[in-house]
């Protein structure tokens, strides 16, 4: 009887050994499973990872970071190889760029912090990503992200990467995030905001495409590469304000900034030169520059100009048209139009005064440093027929007409 009772214990002893719980009285898991662990009920070879199921079969292929664990990762070469990490706290954070009277940096700047967005990427490797990602907060922009911008560049604040390339859904393009980054730009003594440099009086900010992408059509604007040269101008982005009712299909090169296009129409530009300190207040539109167009105002419109010389610290009280402009054009007071004219040599230091428009012109003669207007030259002024600039034998600088008989030269003392 004894052996018959002993044998029993054993055999009831081997059994709850080896389903000693009810797995149904379990509670239910509350939140993540991937770290717990599954226990086998048999006596089996006992434990295992949930995250070890995922790993082996691939069903998770989305992993949720802050960017601070996501730079860990990446920096500790633990990335999951085919893994979309989702950043959940990413926002642009930059100092914005804020200039003196003089045109210099100052040496306090504030850095800025824009919205939350999540920012999608894929892992290639264990410390790479692809080069294209996504936003689940604006899902039809095209954007990279660069993981890298940990700190800003002038003040060393902690940063979250950067968007180092953004196309938005109307094709607009540019290097950095044209939806948070803005731009001061100060009062003219007008009214209008739109000098770059600290005028002493109120100032207000600017995204790049109109303010808060309202107020007109603002379409297939693309800003060339300006982190490649970012550092030799002593800024991280391009600083431009686009700023008119009709502004679609301006092209502009890696050396454009610091800009303000303030005109009601800015369309069908090309801009592959050196561009930066503008300011144009009326219409800007079928224009190539691709020589240097700087530290120019313009109060009318710049318009159908082929510009492949320097073009540089002029200010026109008018429009600027169907000029082209191969040789050095600085340092001139214009307050007439200048229109379909071609200035081939060096016209600088000028003050050029009419109360109609310089136009017909071809200027081929290094002058420089006169006062022309219509009381003492009105044969530039006025007239539809051809005229020309151009330096003599005897150095001096001569107006070219041609009477119908014989050709004049006018002297311009």
């Amino acid at each position: 009887m004894k052996n018959r009772i002993l044998v029993f214990l054993v055999f009831i002893t081997t059994i709850l050994k080896g389903q000693s719980v009810d797995p149904e009285t379990f509670p239910t898991v509350v939140g993540s499973v991937l770290g717990k662990n599954v226990y086998t009920n048999t006596g089996g070879e006992g434990k295992f990872s949930v995250q070890s199921i995922a790993d082996e079969v691939n069903i998770l292929d989305t992993i949720s970071a802050t960017y601070a664990e996501f730079y860990t990762l990446i920096t500790g070469g633990n990335l999951q190889v085919g893994r979309t990490y989702i950043l959940v706290d990413f926002q642009t954070v930059y100092d914005q760029m804020d200039f003196d009277a003089g045109g210099s940096l100052k040496p306090t700047l504030v850095t800025k912090t824009g919205a939350t967005e999540q920012i999608w990427v894929l892992a290639l490797s264990s410390n790479q990503i692809a080069s294209k990602a996504y936003s689940a907060t604006y899902p039809k922009d095209q954007i990279q992200y660069d993981w890298t911008y940990n700190t800003t560049l002038v003040n060393g604040s902690p940063a979250k990467g950067r968007i180092s390339e953004r196309i938005d859904e109307n094709n607009n393009r540019t290097d950095y995030d044209h939806r948070e980054i803005k731009f001061i730009r100060y009062d003219d003594g007008n009214g209008n905001f739109v000098q770059i440099n600290d005028s002493g009086r109120t100032s207000q900010e600017f995204l790049t495409f109109v303010q808060n992408f309202t107020g007109g059509t603002v379409k297939d604007n693309w800003l060339g590469d300006f982190y490649s040269v970012g550092a030799s101008v002593g800024q991280e982005y391009a600083n431009n304000v686009f700023n008119g009712e009709f502004i679609v299909y301006n092209k502009s090169s890696s050396l454009f900034y610091n800009n303000t296009l303030f005109g009601s129409e800015i369309f069908s530009n090309v801009l592959s030169g050196n561009i930066n300190n503008n300011i144009i207040y009326d219409k800007a539109f079928n224009n190539n520059v691709s020589g240097e167009l700087k530290n120019n105002i313009v109060y009318g419109s710049l318009s159908f100009n082929l510009i492949l010389g320097d073009y540089n610290d002029n200010i026109f009280n008018n429009d600027v048209g169907y000029s082209n402009l191969s040789g050095s054009f600085s340092n001139n007071l214009m307050f007439c139009p200048i229109q379909d004219c071609n200035l081939y040599s060096v016209f600088n230091s000028n003050t050029v005064i009419g109360s109609t428009g310089l136009s017909q012109c071809t200027i081929e003669s290094g002058i420089s440093g006169k006062t022309i207007d219509d009381i003492t030259y009105p044969i530039l002024f006025g007239n539809g027929f051809k005229k020309e600039i151009l330096k003599g034998s005897d150095n001096n600088d001569y107006i070219k007409t041609f009477d119908g008989t014989i050709d004049q030269y006018i002297l311009i003392p």
